[in-house]
């Protein structure tokens, strides 16, 4: 049996801010196009029904994806994940932030639905792993 983690003062705030930011850079696409979606609608000429079923197409990535996810965080590790999660996530930020079509966007929000579905299992994983058991219920709680 292994001992449990000691986390030093730096890991006790890092780690939970670094945990909090995936979570949240990994749903920002999403909520970006919901809090958005006026002035997409008018700048891209989009019917309301087809930005609905926009978001629901970013929902339905992540769905996909994340059946299959689990070992793919086991098998690269909790940590490059993350690494990849926040990579991802700019890059659709980016895109979507840059669209001047309607397609690019479609594209943007498909690229957004990759990194929600390791989000989860990634961050568990590193609480799991680097921070001490008295604090990981809370821990999961707030991130």
């Amino acid at each position: 049996m292994t001992a449990p983690p000691r986390e030093g003062a730096r890991a006790r705030v890092l780690v939970p801010a670094v945990l909090k930011a995936a979570m949240a850079f990994s749903m920002l696409p999403l909520f970006l196009l919901g809090t958005l979606a006026p002035a997409l609608v008018a700048e891209f000429a989009i019917p309301r029904p087809l930005l609905g079923a926009l978001v629901t197409a970013g929902f339905d990535v992540v769905a996909v994806l994340s059946l299959v996810i689990g070992p793919v965080v086991d098998a690269v590790g909790a940590r490059r994940s993350a690494v990849a999660l926040f990579a991802v996530s700019g890059t659709a930020l980016a895109a979507f932030a840059t669209a001047s079509h309607h397609l690019v966007l479609v594209a943007a929000v498909g690229l957004a639905g990759v990194p929600q579905a390791p989000a989860d299992r990634s961050t568990n994983k590193i609480v799991a792993t680097a921070v001490e058991p008295a604090r990981r219920g809370v821990l999961i709680g707030v991130k």
